[in-house]
C-alpha cells in the first residue's frame, strides 16, 4: 500500500484536508489546539485599551469603509516610509483580514480576464481556494519549496503574474535572498506582477526589520501585510496591500463587492496598530517569546527538525512526546504539500496548548 504521506496531494485534496479540519473544529475556538490558530498574548493590554479610546470618538451610525480612509493609507505609507526605506505607491486597506484580500485579488484576476498565475511553492491555502473559485489556474514552478535544497527556480520567459508566499508560513522560514533578487531581476526584464503574501512579515527572530521583498518595483508589485498576525490580536481584523496606484481602484471594487463595508472598531484598530508597528515593542515581546520557547523545546529535544525557523511562531517539526487526546489533530505535510518530512507536523509556539509539550 502506498504511504499517503510520500506523495504531493492534488489541489482539490489539499483543499479538502482543511475544510475537514475546520468544518469539524470550527474557525474559532475549535482552533485551541497545539497546530491550530489560537494564540496566547499576554502583552497586548496597552494597544488595546488605545484601541477602545479611540473608538470612543467614532459616530456608529455611519458606514464605515476603510478601504477608502486616506488618514489611514497615509499613516500605513509613512510605516513603511520607515521600516523599508521605500514608499509605497499606493496602499489598500481591509478590515476583513488577510482572507478577504487574497480573494478580491483572486477576483481581479479574473475581471482582468487573468486565467493562469505561476507560484513559487509553497501557496497559502486560502489563495488557492480563491483563485479555484474563480477558475484561475495555478501553476507551480517546481516540486520542491522554496526553502529546500532541492529547489530550483526556472521563471516563466515571459509577461505573467507570480505570487510568493514570505515568509513560509507553516515553517517559519523567509523565502532565501537569493530566490529574492533572481525574481526581482525577472520582474525587471519581463515587467510582469508579483504578488507577495507577506502576511507574516516583520517578525523575524534576529529582529531585521528591513524586508527584501520591498526592493520589488512598486509599480508591478502587490505586497500583502497583516498586522493582526505580526501583533497576534486576532478578535480585530485588519491587513492592506501596498501596490500600484493604477490597481488600486478596481481591487478595492472588488473586495467591497466581496466583504462590503468596515466594521468602525476595526478602524480604530488599524491607526493603533500601524502604531504598534512603527514602535515595536509588542511585537519584539511576541517572537523573542516564540524563538526562546523553539530554542527550549530543540533543546529538551521534545521537538526536532533539520529546519531552521527564523521567523513567526509557526514551525514545523517533529514531536517526541505524546500529547494523548490531541494527537490525532496534527496538521503533517500533507497540509502544505510537503511530504519530504515525515513525521512533522506545524505547530503553534503561541499557542494555548503549548503546556501539552512539558512533560
Amino acid at each position: 500500500m502506498t504511504d499517503p504521506f510520500s506523495r504531493i496531494l492534488t489541489t482539490k485534496e489539499i483543499l479538502q484536508l482543511h475544510e475537514d479540519l475546520e468544518v469539524k473544529f470550527g474557525d474559532g475556538n475549535g482552533g485551541d489546539f497545539l497546530f491550530g490558530w489560537q494564540s496566547v498574548n499576554p502583552f497586548a493590554s496597552e494597544l488595546l485599551a488605545a484601541v477602545k479610546q479611540r473608538a470612543d470618538e467614532i459616530d456608529y451610525t455611519k458606514y464605515s469603509y476603510m478601504e477608502s480612509d486616506s488618514e489611514l493609507a497615509s499613516e500605513v505609507a509613512a510605516l513603511h516610509d520607515a521600516l523599508d526605506r521605500v514608499k509605497p505607491d499606493a496602499v489598500f486597506c481591509a478590515a476583513s483580514g488577510g482572507a478577504s484580500i487574497l480573494f478580491a485579488f483572486s477576483y481581479w484576476l479574473a475581471r482582468n480576464d487573468i486565467n493562469e498565475i505561476y507560484y513559487i511553492p509553497p501557496i497559502y491555502f486560502t489563495l488557492l481556494n480563491g483563485l479555484r473559485q474563480f477558475r484561475i489556474r495555478a501553476r507551480a514552478l517546481g516540486g520542491y519549496h522554496c526553502f529546500e535544497r532541492e529547489f530550483h527556480l526556472t521563471l516563466p520567459p515571459k509577461k505573467t503574474v507570480l505570487v510568493l508566499a514570505d515568509p513560509v508560513w507553516y515553517a517559519g522560514i523567509p523565502v532565501p535572498q537569493n530566490i529574492i533578487q533572481e525574481v526581482a531581476a525577472w520582474q525587471e526584464m519581463t515587467g510582469s506582477l508579483v504578488f507577495v503574501d507577506g502576511s507574516f512579515q516583520y517578525m523575524r527572530w534576529d529582529h531585521q526589520v528591513d524586508e527584501p521583498t520591498a526592493t520589488f518595483n512598486p509599480s508591478n508589485t502587490i505586497r500583502l501585510v497583516c498586522p493582526t498576525k505580526s501583533l497576534v490580536v486576532h478578535g480585530y481584523r485588519f491587513a492592506y496591500a501596498l501596490l500600484p496606484s493604477a490597481t488600486k481602484p478596481k481591487l478595492s471594487n472588488c473586495y467591497t463587492n466581496i466583504a462590503g463595508s468596515s466594521s468602525a472598531d476595526n478602524v480604530a484598530f488599524a491607526f493603533e496598530a500601524v502604531r504598534a508597528m512603527r514602535d515595536r515593542n509588542l511585537t519584539e515581546k511576541l517572537i523573542s517569546r516564540a524563538a526562546s520557547r523553539h530554542a527550549d523545546l530543540r533543546r529538551r529535544h521534545i521537538i526536532e527538525s533539520p529546519l531552521a525557523p527564523q521567523t513567526g511562531y509557526f514551525v514545523f517539526e517533529k514531536i517526541n512526546v505524546p500529547l494523548g487526546d490531541n494527537d490525532h489533530l496534527r496538521m503533517d505535510g500533507r497540509y502544505f504539500g510537503q511530504p519530504r518530512f515525515p513525521h512533522h507536523a506545524r505547530m503553534n509556539l503561541l499557542s494555548t496548548k503549548i503546556h501539552l509539550l512539558d512533560v
